[in-house]
């Protein structure tokens, strides 16, 4: 399992840096929607890229809300978690996107789950992505 703070997000299990959000606090009020909760990519031939498509986060409380990291577990290496809303301060109302993209090395299935912390380091979303490739 890799856990990557608020001033990373992950290529390939390797971090690279993104701004980190201003401090913000979230609290009973703030309110979260994770969409879609399972992401299945196209298939895809070994050894080349394609966009699987984005996991979508809306703050639907009436505070702010500090995406402050996530982890990553299964098949990590295979996909690629593209600078998105990572390290982000949502106001009410207001959504942000994740993209990744099937990135595998060998033909086969695989799949990682993405696990997404708030800056009170408590999960606000889960989401399985899966990949084919041939």
């Amino acid at each position: 399992m890799k856990r990557l703070l608020a001033s990373a997000a992950i290529v390939a299990v390797a971090a690279i840096g993104i701004p980190v959000a201003t401090a913000a606090t979230a609290s009973a009020a703030s309110g979260v929607k994770i969409t879609p909760k399972h992401l299945s990519c196209p298939s895809v031939s070994a050894g080349s890229e394609l966009p699987c498509g984005s996991i979508t986060v809306q703050n639907t409380g009436t505070t702010l809300l500090n995406i402050f990291s996530f982890e990553t577990a299964g098949d990590t290496g295979q996909f690629v978690i593209l600078p998105g809303c990572l390290s982000f301060t949502l106001g009410p109302g207001a959504d942000c996107s994740i993209p990744i993209d099937a990135r595998p090395s060998t033909p086969g299935r695989f799949s990682m789950t993405i696990t997404i912390f708030d800056n009170a380091a408590e999960v606000i979303g889960k989401v399985g992505v899966v990949e084919r490739a041939t």
